[in-house]
């Protein structure tokens, strides 16, 4: 095991208590330790939760570009989210390019400041105790002198519960060494080839000679049992040294459930970007960041890299908190790659940066050397034991529970990456399963039960959401209410699903599956010129005929008369456009159908009325008027009001009606057996139906007078 550690007592308390100055010869940076002395003890344990990297306290804003944005609060129930584009590569893998970028490549982003669990409060109070709040900044020279701590009045409120009140801070500048450091010498060293610094022999006294920093210690080493045997076995996989376990501690307090407040989340607290770009799966079905054994791995390729990129683990752990991109524009503006001489510039790094990297190879070391430090005695807490099983997509965590004989809440807590308690709908490219988490002893009951148990559940299909859709229409075509469809999927009955939103639904009967498609309506049938395609466009809320128009690379003006619009007026939601796009255009992404993927029809034909009037159950039919008829008899015979047949007619009803003259009625079709339902009649023509003319309109324009002409079939660019 290599360590930039100094190996031998008297160099450690030289490299502790000489000044700078004389060691200004330090050794360079060393390869990471690949090796361990200690084994991973006790089962392998579940747990759920996320990773990502979150970043110090008030970092040093970079030059470059922040790598993601931090999300709100992570989604909540129900919730429909865009997803975001997930990055280049499968969703299980890390992205290469991303990968060489943080290695070695262009950097990118920053990190933002984390949570507060009881763990990471109680840390960070220690830091205030020991070295006080941010202190004003130093002068342009490398010093050891850093200035005491702040009164105790100014220190901020301690969230850990259960600990000795604080001592009172020395005032010993940050960086002085204590004394009596002879006991340095025996302690085992950690395998982070991390070089020693005054702060970290502080931080080692606080936690051996404080009170409050005994209890601090212990809250922590109890806690860290849960996950120690699961982060060891996967660092250790990874060729990393298995003390950056402890970033974790520093990071979420080891709760994998931890999220803050710029969205960071898990473990290794992650943030949404820089976790798909690491290879995990985050979106409305789950959310990888929360699952301890994928985080850990994402965390270990991430630390990995900007391993390989510094060179030292003091500077990759500090990029790790501040954001690489911040930690190399610093590098480059002091000219020095060296974290402890960046540590004393003034603005070299962020405060809580400066102490980040003493404190995790501080508590390296306590763990490391238990009994000097008081915590020989203690029970850590037992690692969770789990099984994992394969279950197919879209399966309630229920159904899983009552497979493997146990209770739903025990599964649950196993796998909190799936938010909404069931297997996403969609599987990992290749694969046909999701591995779900069970306890010890239920991976063979669910083999045995999980056919039988399923059968009993109301079977779901997958169902893409395609533009246009909203969630009455789905219900409506599957014959099941707004309210079920929502609840399955964990949505509001008002939410509106997005295009390419997969969700869960129940499947159509068999005697539907080959049902009708999707009806648009058009103005006319106009057929594709050659070199042309015809496609179809429902309007959603906010678009524009520009904005329309410039998406499917078509004319303004062509737009506008293939679907008879007003230049002026805006487009309202649930339209259906009408578009010839030149085969060449490239659609993919665009919210379009093709003929083959709908039913048109044209506006004003037999077809069209029959449609809408069936889904009224009317029919549509001529009436003859009778000697001496009346509106507001004709109105009662057809069991319609008078409004409704001077509209369907558009004629006044104070006109008189004469015997024998014909008028179209959308009668019930209770009232008119006689007459054959529009659908059941041939269709005699394609063309408009022409209701008589009223008395005071002028007749129709034909085809070529003026904007309002019905266009006629003429193909893109044409100046009809």
């Amino acid at each position: 095991m290599r360590l930039r550690l100094l190996s031998s007592p008297v160099l450690i308390l030289a490299s502790v208590l000489w000044p700078a100055s004389v060691r200004a010869t330090d050794a360079g940076p060393a390869a990471p330790a690949v090796t361990s002395t200690q084994a991973p003890s006790g089962p392998t344990h579940a747990a759920p939760q996320p990773p990502a990297p979150k970043p110090a306290a008030q970092p040093a804003k970079p030059k470059p570009k922040p790598q993601a944005k931090p999300p709100a609060k992570p989604p909540p129930k129900g919730a429909v989210v865009k997803k975001k584009p997930r990055a280049p590569g499968a969703p299980h893998e890390a992205d290469p390019a991303a990968r060489r970028a943080v290695a070695g490549v262009s950097p990118t982003g920053t990190k933002t400041t984390g949570i507060d669990t009881p763990e990471v409060s109680a840390l960070r109070q220690a830091d205030h105790e020991l070295f006080g709040l941010q202190p004003a900044p130093l002068p342009l020279r490398s010093t050891d002198a850093l200035p005491a701590p702040s009164a105790e009045s100014d220190r901020p409120v301690v969230f850990a519960s259960g600990l000795p009140p604080p001592v009172a801070a020395a005032s010993q500048p940050a960086d002085a060494a204590p004394t009596d450091a002879e006991w340095l010498a025996s302690l085992s060293q950690p395998d982070l080839s991390i070089r020693w610094n005054a702060r970290v022999v502080r931080y080692l006294t606080y936690y051996k000679n404080d009170p409050r920093g005994r209890a601090v210690a212990s809250s922590w080493f109890k806690k860290s049992g849960t996950y120690d045997a699961l982060l060891r076995r996967t660092l250790r996989s990874n060729n990393l040294p298995e003390d950056l376990i402890w970033v974790s501690l520093v990071e979420s307090g080891f709760n994998p459930l931890a999220y803050s407040g710029a969205g960071a989340a898990g473990l290794w607290q992650f943030m949404p970007g820089t976790a798909r770009l690491y290879g995990l799966v985050v979106d409305r079905w789950i959310d990888e960041r929360l699952d301890p054994e994928r985080s850990t791995d994402a965390a270990a390729k991430f630390l990995s890299d900007l391993y390989t990129r510094f060179g030292t683990w003091e500077l990759a752990l500090a990029a790790y908190n501040m954001g690489f991109g911040g930690l190399l524009s610093a590098v480059r503006k002091y000219n020095t790659n060296d974290f402890w001489e960046l540590s004393r510039f003034e603005s070299g790094l962020p405060w809580e940066t400066t102490l980040y990297v003493p404190k995790i190879t501080a508590l390296a070391i306590v763990a490391r050397n238990p009994g000097v430090f008081g915590l020989d005695g203690l029970v850590r807490e037992t690692p969770v034991a789990f099984e994992t099983v394969d279950v197919p997509p879209g399966v309630p965590l229920s159904t899983v529970a009552s497979a493997a004989g146990v209770e739903v809440d025990k599964v649950e807590q196993l796998n909190p990456q799936l938010l909404l308690s069931r297997t996403p709908p969609q599987t990992r490219p290749g694969a046909s399963m999701w591995s779900v988490r069970v306890p010890v002893g239920g991976a063979a009951k669910f083999a045995k039960n999980i056919v039988r148990v399923r059968a009993q559940d109301p079977q779901v299909e997958r169902y893409l959401v395609r533009y246009g859709d909203s969630l009455p229409d789905i219900a409506r075509s599957r014959g099941v209410t707004v309210k079920a469809l929502a609840a399955l999927n964990s949505l509001d009955p008002d939410d509106v699903p997005q295009p390419g939103t997969v969700l869960l639904m129940p499947p159509l009967p068999k005697t539907e599956r080959a049902g009708e498609k999707p009806i648009v309506m058009v103005a006319a049938d106009l057929q594709a010129p050659a070199g042309y395609r015809r496609l179809f466009y429902r309007v959603l809320a906010g678009d524009t005929v520009p904005a329309v128009a410039d998406a499917f690379g078509v004319t303004v003006d062509d737009l506008r008369r293939w679907n008879l619009l007003d230049p002026i007026a805006r487009l309202q939601e649930g339209m259906s456009l009408m578009l010839m796009v030149p085969v060449t255009r490239d659609v993919t992404g665009l919210p379009a159908r093709g003929d083959q993927d709908v039913r048109v029809l044209v506006v004003g034909t037999d077809r069209f009325f029959d449609h809408h009037e069936s889904l009224r159950d009317r029919v549509r039919t001529t009436v003859v008027a009778r000697p001496n008829e009346t509106w507001q008899q004709l109105a009662q015979r057809t069991g319609m009001s008078v409004g409704q047949l001077e509209r369907i007619n558009r004629r006044s009803r104070h006109t008189r009606l004469e015997a024998g003259e014909r008028l179209i009625a959308y009668v019930p079709a209770k009232m008119a057996p006689g007459a054959k339902p529009a659908a059941a009649r041939p269709v005699e023509s394609e063309e408009p139906a022409a209701p008589p003319c009223p008395d005071d309109l002028p007749p129709l324009p034909s085809a070529d007078q003026g904007p309002g002409a019905r266009p006629t079939a003429t193909g893109p660019g044409s100046g009809a």
